[in-house]
């Protein structure tokens, strides 16, 4: 598990810390845990997404303070890390093929299903799918793991 999180994250003391938390916490629940081996699995995945999370917070809180800006009173941390990520990611999707970026930005700002955006652009619902599959692909290509971080910073509903 220890060289599983190191691959994701990169800092092994990070990956020691995930790892003898989750044993902590197995230890301490084990009364309630049913299946040990999904609990682990997702305990594991769930704490590198956490570990994501904040690490791009504080890279981004680093960028900030780095460059001198300003924070006033009506502007917190989150409302401006999170609008520099949106910027961020929106340039991307506007790169995006162009029927993928109109499933995407359908899904992503419409929060329509992919049954209702199948109808709207009269395609099927699998053709749906497959354009969504593709503009994660595409975006993860220009993230890579930070992609997933970014999507749930910003609550994207996928």
């Amino acid at each position: 598990m220890v060289n599983h999180a190191y691959s994701k994250i990169n800092d092994a003391a990070a990956a020691e810390d995930i790892v003898q938390d989750i044993f902590l916490k197995l230890f301490l629940n084990k009364s309630e845990i049913k299946n040990v081996k999904r609990y682990l699995f997702v305990a594991l995945r769930n704490r590198i997404y956490d570990f994501w999370r904040t690490e791009l917070l504080h890279n981004k809180h680093t960028v900030i303070i780095r460059n001198g800006l300003a924070i006033s009173s009506e502007h917190t941390w989150n409302d401006i890390v999170s609008k520099e990520m949106k910027e961020e990611l929106d340039k991307h999707i506007q790169a995006l093929p162009p029927q993928c970026r109109e499933v995407f930005v359908l899904r992503r700002e419409e929060q329509l299903s992919n049954k209702e955006i199948a109808e709207k652009l009269g395609i099927s619902v699998n053709t749906v799918e497959q354009h969504m599959r593709k503009a994660i692909r595409i975006l993860k290509t220009h993230y890579g793991y930070e992609m997933i971080a970014i999507l749930l910073t910003l609550t994207i509903k996928l």
